[in-house]
């Protein structure tokens, strides 16, 4: 399985600090996994982050910001696949995702944002 995350969802503040302390030790915990390649995506332009979406063999599952849905047409199967393989060609090597998912975890414990490093307040 491999995981695309986006660099800046590292320093997106979404919850409470220890929680997003605690969400970086779920996502670093995942990476190590065996079966599991996770690989961040620089804060970069590219077409294929406008969306989330899973990719399997023969079907993607996309979500945009007022639905989702589920693709069989092999030409847009093959088209996201070729995205995704182009995501990947932009990320950091797994090792040094792994490094960065660990070193924002760190900086989320001390109760500071890894974008400001300065102290953060619950979200709203």
């Amino acid at each position: 399985m491999t995981i695309l995350v986006d660099e800046l969802s590292l320093w997106r503040c979404v919850a409470s600090a220890p929680v997003m302390a605690a969400q970086m030790s779920h996502l670093a915990d995942a990476a190590a996994m065996p079966n599991v390649t996770a690989q961040i995506m620089p804060a970069i332009g590219h077409a294929g982050v406008a969306s989330g979406y899973l990719l399997s063999d023969d079907a993607v599952w996309c979500e945009h910001l007022a639905s989702g849905g589920v693709f069989t047409d092999p030409d847009i199967v093959s088209n996201i696949a070729a995205r995704h393989d182009s995501l990947r060609a932009e990320c950091y090597r797994a090792s040094e995702s792994l490094a960065m998912i660990a070193e924002a975890g760190k900086t989320w414990a001390r109760g500071a944002s890894p974008l400001t490093h300065r102290a953060t307040v619950a979200s709203a």
